[in-house]
């Protein structure tokens, strides 16, 4: 067999090169020119009425924290559900002593909900929730987890003011920051999957979500049998439910985009955030085919960097291989920098390269793991 020639070399890594840029500068570029909807005053304009649902398991260091800031909220016709969810008596405890010792104006409900035989691990929760967003009074809904956080305390008022035009609302989701390796390589990936799955949303290719962070009315919910269609999957708690909505309902989706409307979660151990990606994984394979598309079409944007970054550095002069790989560095710079800035992550800025590197071999990871006999019970 020939050995291809320097020229042909280097048009293989030109071509892996445009490909990047092409793919770096199509979807993120339309998260960072993306403008937020103005917030309308509550008292100039009535917003809708929330009930925020919080799921709630397990005890954990920073779970009063957590539901001291959600009842900070500013949204005035707005009401907490706490899902007990057969948590111990200490969380019962804690539940009482936050409401107890926090000055709201919300409504506060607890609805205590035992584990159900019929269910198990994530059906179990998808049951539990479910009896919680029946529970919830008002017409519209915003789903947390325990281990999330609001970062302001107009959260609630931002996704008032989008369900003025919205059947569901999605927002950015991320992580605790840390001063870490482990923890900036999490929510560089939080800001990988924005930039990808953002854009889709924009453009109605295809809605998922970053995060355990949703909102949507109840109406929409009980038209769709909430999560009847996939209960029996251990996944998809979020991203499925959005797929049965605009499957079977003429549902209007938009999408938060700002500090405001943030959430960060608790940061996980690192076995949890791996269970995470594998759910992802599963879940994608129910998505429609546009947007399972997409995501391989992502798949192999990651291993053509790295087919680039090996090909440019084996068999090119250095020189040759430097430009090259500057310049597709130079474009993705300029789109993940002011995304980065845009999803209050700056901090990420100055391990970029890196980071990236490691998301691609996580993701990789992953997509070559997930249909192992072998993985791991979630």
């Amino acid at each position: 067999m020939p050995i291809p020639s320097t020229q042909e070399i280097l048009l293989l890594c030109l071509v892996l090169c445009g490909i990047n840029i092409i793919f770096t500068l199509f979807l993120p570029t339309q998260v960072i020119l993306k403008k937020s909807k103005p917030t309308v005053k509550e008292w100039s304009f009535p917003l809708p009425t929330l009930s925020v649902v919080t799921y709630i398991q397990n005890m954990h260091f920073s779970l009063e924290d957590n539901l001291k800031q959600l009842l900070r909220q500013n949204h005035i016709s707005m009401e907490v559900v706490f899902v007990n969810h057969s948590g111990s008596d200490e969380v019962r405890t804690t539940i009482e002593k936050v409401i107890a010792t926090s000055i709201t104006p919300h409504k506060v409900n607890i609805v205590d909900v035992a584990s159900n035989e019929r269910f198990n691990g994530m059906r179990n929760k998808k049951y539990a929730i479910t009896l919680g967003v029946k529970a919830a009074t008002n017409s519209y809904i915003i789903l947390l987890s325990a281990q999330d956080f609001p970062i302001s305390d107009e959260w609630a008022h931002e996704y008032g003011n989008l369900f003025r035009d919205n059947n569901i609302v999605i927002s950015y989701n991320s992580y605790q920051k840390k001063d870490s390796l482990i923890n900036m390589i999490y929510r560089y990936h939080r800001v990988s999957q924005a930039s990808f799955c953002i854009p889709l949303s924009l453009m109605k290719i295809g809605h998922t979500t970053s995060g355990n962070c949703m909102g949507f009315a109840k109406e929409t919910f009980m038209d769709v049998n909430g999560y009847v269609s996939h209960m029996h999957l251990p996944y998809g708690i979020n991203s499925l439910l959005i797929k049965d909505v605009v499957k079977n309902t003429q549902a209007e989706i938009g999408q938060l985009i700002s500090k405001r409307s943030t959430v960060r979660s608790t940061s996980p151990r690192f076995k949890e955030w791996m269970t995470e990606l594998r759910k992802d994984a599963a879940t994608a394979k129910h998505f429609k085919f546009s947007m399972r598309f997409f995501l391989k079409l992502r798949d192999i944007f990651d291993l053509s960097w790295i087919a680039l970054l090996l090909i440019a550095s084996m068999m090119l002069p250095w020189h040759m291989a430097l430009i090259i790989i500057s310049v597709r560095c130079v474009f993705y710079s300029l789109v993940m920098i002011p995304l980065s800035i845009k999803l209050d992550e700056k901090d990420l800025i100055k391990l970029l390269p890196l980071l990236e590197l490691a998301t691609i071999f996580f993701r990789t990871y992953i997509l070559l793991t997930s249909n192992s006999l072998f993985r791991k019970k979630w």
